[in-house]
């Protein structure tokens, strides 16, 4: 693995993992991310919100009428609102050249690091 000494230190740090006494018990949600996603999910459904899922975004785009959401098969649709479920960087990549001052200083202060596993078992990272 090509991670810097750095990088394990400040994760092991942030992640209370240093320290001899008080850690803190690592808790896990029974069946990963589904979990509270379908939660999420049942609750905007509740309120009447429609969800479109399975659908690649490309960018999203605001006006008068509220947010523009393109798809990457050309699909085009427009929302009152949005909520993105993605990534920082990702989801700077989708808000373009729209992306507000704020939005842009506070994700782009996220740091990743993307790993790609081979076939062959050779661990690559980009740093993002």
């Amino acid at each position: 693995m090509d991670f810097s000494a750095y990088s394990i230190l400040s994760f092991c740090h942030n992640h209370h993992l240093l320290q001899l006494f008080g850690r803190p018990q690592w808790l896990t949600v029974r069946w990963r991310s589904r979990t509270y996603v379908n939660k999420v999910k049942e609750e905007l459904e509740k309120r009447g919100c429609q969800l479109k899922t399975s659908c690649e975004v490309n960018s999203l785009s605001t006006n008068e009428e509220g947010c523009t959401v393109a798809c990457t098969d050309g699909s085009k649709d427009v929302c009152d609102g949005c909520i993105m479920a993605a990534h920082a960087p990702d989801t700077l990549r989708m808000l373009g050249k729209e992306a507000a001052y704020d939005e842009t200083r506070i994700l782009g202060a996220f740091q990743y690091v993307y790993s790609l596993l081979e076939e062959g078992g050779t661990m690559f990272t980009f740093e993002g």
